[in-house]
């Protein structure tokens, strides 16, 4: 075989597979698809409910509450079950910032993680209201809520189902 031959058989197999039976451009065309389908859904923007929610489990139902926690903790001397609701509360907030800096990816253990946390925070909310009659405990509530609100709207529900996969929520 010359060197010809060899750029004819090139230009040959070439032109069939562009313009051959079909089978040679769909063989052609599917991996750019696929290649810019996985593309697309990498570069999905997260919506602004979710990015809400993010700020919500960050600041308040996370950093603040944190701080908050272990100054509480440290000034007002804990006694007895006490130290039970300061951990959980340090607690709490530890996974709130965690679950604050993960959600806008989707996960599927991020969002159960998410769940699971705003029912800690409503019970704790609750224990604090009945327990210890702190009134600020109404301010948490409508976070705890507002976070749960944005993360059941349409838009986000949408984006958590493609990035995480699941329907479970």
């Amino acid at each position: 075989m010359t060197t010809t031959d060899v750029a004819t058989d090139a230009t040959s197999t070439s032109t069939s597979t562009s313009t051959g039976t079909g089978a040679g451009i769909a063989s052609t065309v599917e991996p750019s698809i696929e290649a810019a389908g996985e593309a697309a859904e990498a570069h999905v923007r997260v919506p602004g409910t979710v990015r809400a929610a993010q700020v919500l489990f960050l600041v308040p139902l996370g950093a603040f509450q944190l701080v908050a926690s272990v100054v509480f903790s440290i000034t007002m001397g804990l006694h007895g079950a006490e130290y039970l609701v300061a951990a959980w509360a340090i607690l709490m907030a530890a996974a709130g910032v965690f679950t604050g800096l993960g959600l806008g990816r989707g996960e599927d253990r991020v969002i159960r993680l998410a769940s699971g946390l705003l029912a800690a925070q409503a019970a704790f909310g609750l224990v604090k209201l009945t327990v210890y009659h702190e009134s600020a405990s109404f301010v948490f509530f409508a976070f705890t809520v507002a976070c749960a609100v944005l993360l059941i709207l349409p838009a986000s529900r949408r984006y958590l189902r493609v990035r995480g996969g699941s329907t479970t929520w």
